[in-house]
């Protein structure tokens, strides 16, 4: 709830201004850099800690994390994300340093807990055990690259490539294998959808993690070669991994028939497409454009398509699944969080469609974008609202 306050008053209006220029004069660079620590570093991945912490003793039968380290992890990731997007925004270069090494901290303590609840069985007998303590494995090395970086930079605001390599790896590496490992078992056990074969649970975790690793020592960045064919290769084999695993899932071709009011199946297929999406867009850039030809929005467009078509919606849609199973079992207001979905949906191609044609933003690209801008914030408060009512519901029942 938390988290996502803070994506609703900072890291959505930051973006609207990054996107429509407005009132930025020369603060374009810190604002962008700010908007995406946010979104990513206090949003999406204090959500997905939030998430594992609930779902990892549950899916590796081990015993519940004390409440402690638990805050103690969330809270260094999501006060590192905040201060380093406060530093970026007030140009405070002092604070950046430590604000780097706060994430960093977090992220280290992340894997310490994860590494703790893991099952302890052989790889190839249960791999769906092995794609948290990569995704944690990744956020740590995405933490120590922002870490490095800031001591590589002059200014407050990274290199370009350095910014861009930390956002791959975060997403590629963190989001991707932690979104993997809760729909393996959640789809079966909440959709009826069969069990991914082991081989292909396999080649997602490998083919996962080892094409980000391609990208990363032909990144260009914090010192590494450049290496357009590294990234080229990386590009276009990593949406082959995530279409046969999608396949083989049965998330959008193989659900069963609605039992009743189950909003998640069809909100969660939904935010899904926004994967394929990005897939898609990930080739056809490999193939058809260098990445040193793409322009900075061209390259954010197709970052939005995985974080604004795809996390963002995703996130939403397991509120429904999250709140009944974690919460005090019945959503509140479910059609609000319905429509925030929906909402959010509706909101990522008129942020990501305007670059598709353009390569710099004129007044008609600005105006979608910065309309996807208030849908996505409208889609939060949304969700918020729904938060608020569920942990007030839950406070309820938990009273003498």
């Amino acid at each position: 709830m938390l988290a996502t306050t803070v994506a609703l008053v900072s890291g959505v209006p930051l973006g609207f201004f990054a996107a429509t220029s407005t009132g930025l004069e020369d603060r374009w660079p810190e604002v962008v850099q700010a908007h995406g620590r946010l979104q990513l570093g206090a949003w999406a991945s204090v959500f997905v800690v939030a998430l594992a912490f609930e779902f990892l003793p549950r899916l590796n039968e081990r015993p519940w994390l004390p409440a402690g380290p638990r805050a103690a992890t969330i809270g260094l990731l999501l006060a590192g994300a905040v201060l380093q997007a406060w530093a970026l925004a007030t140009r405070g270069d002092w604070l950046m340093a430590p604000a780097v090494a706060i994430s960093f901290a977090g992220a280290l303590a992340f894997l310490a807990l994860v590494l703790h609840l893991r099952e302890r069985k052989p790889l190839v007998e249960n791999p769906q055990a092995l794609f948290f303590p990569a995704a944690a494995a990744w956020l740590a090395v995405a933490a120590a690259l922002s870490l490095v970086s800031e001591f590589r930079s002059d200014s407050r605001v990274v290199p370009l490539e350095d910014s861009r390599l930390v956002v791959e790896v975060l997403t590629r590496g963190f989001l991707l294998n932690a979104v993997i490992a809760v729909a393996l078992r959640a789809f079966p056990e909440h959709f009826g959808l069969p069990v991914v074969p082991k081989p292909v649970q396999l080649l997602a975790l490998v083919g996962i993690s080892g094409t980000l690793a391609v990208w990363l020592v032909g990144s260009g960045a914090v010192g590494l070669p450049d290496s357009e064919a590294a990234r080229r290769i990386s590009d276009c084999a990593l949406p082959l991994i995530l279409l046969a695993t999608t396949i083989s899932m049965g998330i959008l071709t193989r659900l069963p028939p609605l039992r009743g009011s189950e909003p998640a199946r069809i909100l969660i297929p939904l935010a899904w497409v926004g994967l394929v999406v990005y897939a898609g867009a990930l080739v056809i850039t490999a193939i058809l454009a260098d990445s040193a030809e793409l322009t900075l929005y061209e390259q954010g467009a197709v970052r939005h398509v995985f974080l604004l078509g795809f996390i963002a919606p995703l996130i939403l849609a397991m509120g429904h699944l999250v709140l009944a199973h974690f919460g005090p079992g019945a959503v509140p207001w479910p059609a609000l969080l319905n429509l925030s979905v929906l909402l959010a949906v509706i909101s990522w191609p008129l942020r990501t469609a305007p670059m598709l044609w353009e390569d710099v933003p004129g007044t008609v690209e600005q105006t979608l974008m910065g309309v996807s801008g208030v849908l996505l914030s409208l889609s939060l408060s949304l969700s918020l609202a729904v938060y608020v009512r569920s942990t007030s519901n839950l406070a309820a029942e938990s009273a003498p």
